[in-house]
């Protein structure tokens, strides 16, 4: 099914991009980056399957071979997180001992039991609810038949959790964002910038990363157009670099998240649906780590870290929490 989806993706891109990308392979056309997981991996030939199908009709191959680049999970602090950085988790820890996410875990405590009661899992807590409704997604989509008791189940209010833990967690302040997505969002604007100087080499149109719904919802939250619903399987943001008559470049960014209907099209805080290049970039220019390694090096927090809330959706089971104990205080932590 996953395949299926993502071949789905690749055609459609192939249709929405055909005036810029040649129907034949090349590679100064396109860079395509996964993480160094075979989902991931396999996502991205399934979907580069669709983007180029075999154009030789004599041929045996149903599509044209490309070239799919990873690097090792310990090494990659771009799109997969699997980089260690030792302040990004203190700040995460700091994130999940404060009394909003406590408030939390107070109000879900009724659905852990119940998940207790009927699994026998001993500390269900916030990630193993989401960890359970991860996997009933999946069955749900593959058509088995799921037990009886998980009728019982509010998967409304576990699906606003999984949002939680998903979109807002990774991202939950400015430097959390930073450490988790800046890399990419730099590198991105490195593109963009090389390709209005004409410096891009090799001159490529497209790079695509095949990563994680927490990469999309982690970018996204960067750039706050995050709207915390459920991420599908197969969902892509496009961020497109476009130049118009007086040679002046915008930004435009896209969420793909169906196939019934065309993408949306997301506008920046502080900018217009077609944001001028250096207006994106200055808006980022906070996001942008100068040394990632250092940055992540262990310090003393600050007295007080500010959540970044998105535009909350359906996040109504646990909103009330932030509402009623707001900014987190860490006046008492240690390194």
């Amino acid at each position: 099914m996953g395949e299926e989806m993502h071949f789905e993706l690749g055609s459609w891109l192939r249709r929405r991009y055909s005036n810029l990308l040649p129907a034949t392979y090349n590679l100064r056309n396109i860079y395509v980056l996964s993480t160094d997981l075979d989902r991931t991996l396999m996502s991205a030939e399934s979907n580069l399957a669709g983007l180029y199908p075999a154009t030789d009709p004599t041929s045996p191959l149903r599509a044209q071979p490309v070239p799919i680049r990873s690097r090792p999970a310990r090494d990659d602090d771009l799109i997969g997180g699997g980089k260690p950085c030792p302040r990004l988790y203190q700040l995460m820890r700091l994130v999940l001992s404060s009394p909003g996410v406590d408030c939390i875990r107070n109000n879900f405590d009724t659905d852990f039991q119940y998940i207790h009661l009927h699994m026998g899992v001993n500390n269900v807590g916030i990630i193993e609810a989401c960890l359970l409704l991860d996997v009933l997604t999946v069955e749900q989509a593959h058509n088995m038949t799921l037990p009886e008791w998980t009728e019982g189940l509010d998967r409304r209010r576990l699906e606003s959790l999984m949002n939680f833990i998903v979109g807002v967690l990774p991202s939950a302040t400015r430097e959390i964002q930073r450490l988790n997505s800046g890399n990419l969002i730099s590198e991105l604007i490195s593109h963009m910038v090389q390709k209005r100087n004409n410096s891009l080499s090799p001159n490529r149109e497209m790079f695509m990363y095949s990563a994680h719904d927490i990469t999309l919802s982690g970018i996204q939250m960067a750039l706050g157009v995050y709207e915390a619903y459920p991420i599908p399987f197969a969902a892509a943001v496009l961020i497109e670099l476009v130049v118009d008559q007086q040679q002046k470049y915008y930004v435009k960014v896209f969420y793909r998240n169906s196939t019934e209907h065309d993408p949306y099209l997301l506008t920046l805080p502080k900018c217009s649906p077609s944001c001028p290049l250096d207006t994106f970039i200055q808006l980022t220019q906070d996001l942008i780590p100068q040394d990632w390694q250092r940055e992540c090096e262990l310090r003393s927090t600050q007295k007080e870290l500010r959540l970044r809330m998105p535009n909350l959706g359906n996040m109504v089971d646990w909103l009330d929490c932030f509402q009623k104990y707001g900014n987190i205080d860490y006046e008492n932590q240690e390194n």
